[in-house]
């Protein structure tokens, strides 16, 4: 069923009814529609379905459908529509949501698991492109609203503007309620905000580019030291690896906690034979710590000619076993070729690690290849459904059961 506004009237088993499924169209408009009080500007089609004695109506827009309901419930009465029985078919929760993330390695599972804190992410995706064939960053997400009484027109709506790690992302989508950058709240933009609050004075109701009043800190409040220098401040590992003030004391003194700053000091232990050519600190979401970034170099260990052990699961396979008995035979009637049975043996054992070594290269290859044919079934399933077509969940748990 799909996103739009759609109305189904059903006929009453009546001999009484003035309008019939084997109506004409000229019918349908002139009475229906000029009794619900619509242009034909209004509508986009009328469907009949003259076995089940239906008709649909899907119209244009959003005002004028819910003028058409409105119509028929006001008029449910009426001579010609007490014969039907009209059924809303406009699924509102439904949304197709377009999200670009301006980090194109951010992966389409990140950005599902982000949508499904505030919806319901059904299955698919689609990757947007230019004229050109080129992806523009963008993809496509097909949703369904979580009911929330307290949300905006009682769903819960996912941000307009958000972060993934350190990257930037926005998203939209039909309907969509007016988002404020400044509270992060649905309803309003920024520029109407009231619950917008001073980095300056910490005072709500104005921004610090308009702020008057004394600077405070983040951390206490006080006006006579801001946060750097708080004691109430909590030392960061950037304190700690940059050697400078921690934490304490006014604006400008430098006090060092020597008991605080052990305890959040990490360690890089390394063997003698790894050199570090660089080192990087930045900084890390969501945590207060820097990321340690460095370029090292090993030196390769002198590696012998190593040792081949046979995988004993392959013998419980009647495939190998019976590929194995096929070979021993021939190889027991060399042994009289050999000088002794020991140089008949050490040979075997060559031939047994090279048919295993080939037979676990094709089972590989059967594997991946089958694994291969269940991925591509699933992505025709899941086009299937991002053309608008119905999707069929049993056959996704089946496919999906296969992989594992």
């Amino acid at each position: 069923r799909g996103n739009f506004f759609n109305l189904r009237f059903f006929q009453e088993n009546s001999t009484n009814a003035r309008i019939t499924p084997n109506s004409s169209v000229y019918g349908v408009v002139r009475v229906i529609l000029g009794l619900l009080g619509l242009t034909v500007e209004d509508v986009i089609c009328i469907q009949r379905n003259n076995p089940l004695r239906f008709f649909d109506v899907t119209l244009t827009t959003e005002a004028g459908f819910k003028r058409m309901i409105e119509s028929c419930r006001t008029l449910v009465d009426h001579p010609v529509l007490k014969f039907y029985d009209v059924e809303n078919r406009w699924v509102n929760n439904q949304r197709t949501v377009t999200v670009h993330v301006f980090n194109p390695f951010i992966t389409a599972e990140s950005i599902r698991e982000f949508l499904q804190k505030y919806v319901e992410v059904l299955p698919g995706h689609k990757d947007m492109r230019d004229e050109l064939g080129f992806w523009n960053g963008k993809r496509q997400f097909r949703i369904r609203l979580l009911p929330d009484p307290q949300g905006f027109d009682g769903f819960c709506h996912p941000p307009a503007v958000f972060n993934l790690g350190t990257s930037k992302g926005y998203l939209f989508y039909s309907n969509q309620p007016p988002f404020c950058r400044v509270c992060q709240g649905f309803g309003h933009t920024g520029a109407d905000c009231t619950n917008m609050r001073c980095n300056n004075c910490l005072e709500k109701g104005h921004m610090a580019r308009d702020c008057n009043g004394p600077r405070r800190c983040n951390v206490c409040g006080a006006e006579d030291h801001l946060a750097r220098t708080c004691h109430l401040r909590k030392p960061t590992y950037a304190d700690a690896v940059s050697g400078s003030r921690v934490s304490g004391g006014r604006e400008g003194e430098m006090l060092a906690q020597p008991d605080v700053v052990e305890d959040r000091l990490d360690y890089i232990l390394a063997s003698d034979s790894v050199v570090f050519k660089r080192v990087h600190l930045s900084p890390h979401w969501p945590t207060d710590h820097l990321m340690v970034e460095s370029t090292v170099s090993i030196e390769a260990p002198l590696r012998g000619p190593g040792y081949w052990k046979l995988n004993v699961d392959v013998l419980k396979e009647k495939e190998y076993r019976d590929l194995f008995y096929k070979h021993f035979k021939v190889w027991q009637e060399l042994k009289s070729f050999c000088g002794s049975v020991s140089d008949w043996w050490e040979d075997t054992k060559t031939k047994v690690r090279t048919i295993t070594r080939q037979y676990c290269v094709r089972r590989r290859a059967r594997s991946c290849r089958a694994i291969r044919k269940v991925e591509k079934k699933l992505e025709k399933l899941y086009a299937h459904h991002n053309n608008g077509k119905d999707f069929n969940s049993d056959r996704e748990v089946e496919l999906k059961a296969k992989l594992r």
